[in-house]
């Protein structure tokens, strides 16, 4: 589990001006009030009525218009316009609201004051993050405008947010190529504004993590780390790169970034609003790492004081319950870790977070299981077999299908076992998959790293250009031998997974069980089987089970050709009896019935070690009409290949080990 660190586009303030004056004090003052001063306290009472009620801000505020008109106060009438717009805006009336800030733009501009474009501005971002208004023209015109007057302003915080704010909601429209074009056109504008260079870089470490490229964003925010002089936005860079490395599971280097991040932040005299949620959200941070790290102790005394945080929103407190949570349980310390996860979990389930709710439940099932609470247990355990298949992050489902696959294991549920084992090795492929592309990333990070420095030490000293070729040489040698060593790593994994499911197909061979395969189905005999009306009486099951019995004895199914018609007659009874029965008796169709015998059928061939007959051959006897057919029907029944089964097979026969079946 983890928590990042609050970007700052995701928590601009609605209004850069809102003040927290008392409603009854201000209607006292109004009432004494005369002329212009009365307008100014109508406005102050509108914006007081902003967290009381909202249509008494608006009423207001027009009351301020009306009386700045009669009284020819035009200059303050862009200020009205604003303040009635945030109502709007709060109103969800996002329409209302844009019409007041352009009105609160036009008036200023020819007679308020910058100070109150700059604040519509602003007021207009916050709809383009909530999410108003599809012109991308429109929406980067008025970032761009806004930018130019944070830079006037020298407000670099202002600047940095939008500069965040713009490539995020460029990236959600696809746009990258525009948020390529503006970064170039902001870095020409800017050359030689060190800060301003420096905060570029950061929004394009956003775009490269945005889109999964994490070295590539780690090179960039060490670029803007190097070049900023702001503590502030060093500590920011800091604990980016340290949840970057969080995210590719790099937990040691994550750690030394943010412990440099916590260290940086104990020497800014003046804290931002950034800063301020900092100080316990990179503690949170650490405290994630560290308990990836094992190093549960520290873990518990971060994530302790970020507890104290009032800024945590309920989202990352639950986050941080929940880690408390595993922390504890991983020392036994088992009251304190039912403690935390009753904290957590009620906030994820008020929030719909599923994800998070599914890990909190692999830890409470973790702790039943270390109480013997079988009963709460089972409760749990069916709550994560239901939630885990709304769940999309691998890391998480692949603990939860190892711990049913385990839990229905010992609870002698083999078939429900089985079917998360294969859910686990699935799951456990895509991880491998993905952490390959990681380390492809990173290796080609480090050698475009090491090609740099190695470029620069040519250019100082251009005698060494075939010591370098040749380091070039080997470095590259080596990735390519760390890479294909890292495949052949995972392969072993998977074929390990795949002997695993082939093994306890053979326990199970000899009891030639008929186990339902959940496939679609559009045969005739499902629709005869809804429209009968009476029920089987047992002397007619009986006698259906001892003949259809006497067919499976005879190996009728392997006949290629065999339909439900033919079966029926052989059975001496009719086909829509016949099909009842299997439908009553097995839970499957005709069709998956016969499959299911053929596919046991092959297992016993298969299992038998003097079994010659080519794979080729084996699925006309089986009654297969092709061996594609055969081969997706035992993949689907077993998990694995007839192929990779009878491999499996001749190898375990050929060490002559029993053993080797656990």
């Amino acid at each position: 589990m983890k928590i990042f660190i609050s970007i700052i586009f995701l928590t601009v303030a609605i209004s850069l001006f809102s003040q927290n004056t008392k409603i009854d004090s201000l209607q006292q003052k109004l009432a004494q009030a005369q002329g212009k001063e009365r307008i100014s306290m109508l406005n102050e009472l509108a914006i007081a009525y902003w967290n009381v009620d909202l249509d008494k801000s608006i009423r207001t505020g027009k009351e301020a218009l009306r009386l700045a008109e009669l009284l020819k106060f035009t200059k303050v009438k862009a200020r009205s316009y604003n303040i009635i717009g945030v109502a709007y805006s709060r109103q969800n009336n996002s329409d209302m609201a844009n019409q007041y800030y352009d009105k609160c733009i036009s008036t200023a501009n020819s007679f308020g004051t910058k100070e109150d474009i700059y604040k519509a501005l602003s007021n207009k971002i916050t709809l383009y993050i909530n999410g108003y208004k599809n012109n991308t023209t429109d929406l980067i015109r008025v970032f761009k405008q806004f930018q130019n007057m944070t830079i006037e302003k020298n407000n670099f915080s202002d600047f940095q947010r939008t500069v965040y704010t713009l490539i995020y909601i460029l990236h959600s429209k696809n746009s990258d190529k525009l948020i390529t074009e503006y970064l170039i056109d902001q870095k020409n504008k800017n050359k030689n504004n060190t800060e301003i260079q420096s905060v570029l870089f950061a929004g394009e470490a956003l775009y490269y993590s945005l889109n999964m490229d994490y070295f590539k964003a780690i090179e960039k925010y060490e670029t803007a780390l190097n070049i900023t002089k702001d503590l502030s936005n060093k500590t920011i860079y800091l604990d980016r790169i340290g949840v970057i490395y969080f995210e590719v599971r790099k937990y040691k280097e994550s750690v030394q970034f943010l412990e440099a991040a916590l260290k940086n932040m104990n020497e800014i005299k003046i804290e931002s609003s950034s800063i301020s949620a900092a100080k316990y959200i990179v503690p949170a941070d650490l405290g994630a790492s560290y308990l990836n790290l094992k190093d549960y102790k520290s873990a518990i005394t971060y994530l302790q004081y970020a507890l104290n945080s009032p800024e945590l929103i309920p989202i990352n407190k639950a986050v941080v319950y929940n880690n408390l949570g595993l922390a504890y349980l991983s020392i036994d310390s088992l009251e304190k870790a039912d403690f935390y996860l009753k904290k957590a979990i009620p906030i994820f389930d008020n929030l719909k977070v599923r994800n998070e709710k599914l890990a909190a439940l692999n830890c409470k099932a973790e702790l039943f299981r270390r109480r013997k609470q079988w009963n709460q247990l089972s409760t749990v355990i069916n709550e994560i077999s239901k939630l885990s298949k709304d769940v999309k992050d691998y890391y998480i489902v692949y603990d939860s299908y190892k711990l049913l696959s385990g839990y229905y294991e010992k609870s002698g549920k083999y078939k429900e076992s089985n079917e998360y084992l294969k859910k686990w090795i699935t799951t456990n492929d895509s991880i491998n998959s993905r952490e390959v592309v990681t380390k492809m990333k990173e290796f080609e990070f480090k050698y475009e790293t090491k090609k740099k420095e190695q470029l620069i030490a040519l250019q100082l000293n251009t005698i060494k250009d075939k010591n370098l070729l040749l380091a070039l040489s080997i470095i590259a040698g080596s990735l390519i031998f760390a890479a294909l060593l890292v495949i052949f790593i995972l392969y072993r994994i998977r074929n390990k997974a795949y002997k695993q499911l082939v093994y306890q197909s053979l326990q199970n061979t000899s009891n030639a069980q008929l186990l339902k395969i959940e496939e679609p189905t559009d045969e005739v005999d499902v629709t005869e089987i809804k429209s009968i009306n009476s029920v089987l009486d047992e002397s007619l099951k009986s006698h259906i089970e001892v003949s259809l019995n006497k067919q499976i004895d005879s190996k009728i199914y392997l006949e290629p050709n065999i339909i439900l018609k033919t079966l029926a007659e052989k059975c001496d009874t009719n086909r829509s009896y016949l099909s009842q029965f299997i439908n009553e008796r097995y839970n499957m169709n005709f069709n998956t019935f016969i499959n299911t015998l053929r596919i046991n059928e092959a297992k016993q061939i298969l299992s038998d070690k003097d079994n010659n007959i080519p794979l080729k051959e084996l699925y006309l006897r089986l009654g297969f009409n092709t061996y594609s057919v055969f081969n997706e029907a035992f993949k689907k029944h077993v998990g694995v290949t007839p192929a990779f089964y009878l491999k499996t097979v001749k190898d375990l026969f050929d060490v002559s080990n029993p053993n080797k079946i656990q």
